[in-house]
């Protein structure tokens, strides 16, 4: 049964103060972001000694949302890059970044989201 175990580690709503958005006015003040990952592997993976970081996934995260980049799709892009090369025996990876209470001409909008996995 251990053999065709899938499992799923997590960083849920890590979050983030700062300048990030394509626009000019979104990287004048600092912006409220939350971000999520999960990534999957095979059980059979663990077996061998090796292991998948919560605090490790969470400083990717973080790490990859400082960089310069404002396109938040890139930045999620760069994510799952980072997460497979941090861990190349993932079978997939998952990230959703919000920007929170986004002001954009009057609209009042709780969040909006980009969302990228893979396979």
């Amino acid at each position: 049964m251990s053999e065709n175990l899938v499992g799923k580690i997590a960083v849920n709503a890590l979050q983030l103060h700062i300048k990030k958005g394509l626009y000019a006015s979104e990287r004048q003040i600092e912006n409220h972001f939350s971000v999520s990952a999960e990534v999957t592997y095979d059980s059979k993976t663990l077996q061998n000694g090796t292991y998948l970081d919560y605090e490790r996934l969470a400083e990717l995260l973080s790490a990859e949302m400082h960089k310069d980049v404002q396109l938040l799709e890139q930045v999620a892009q760069n994510c799952l890059l980072a997460i497979q090369s941090e861990w190349p025996f993932a079978n997939g990876a998952k990230v959703i970044i919000e920007k929170l209470n986004p002001a954009f001409n009057g609209l009042k909008l709780a969040s909006v989201k980009v969302e990228l996995a893979y396979p």
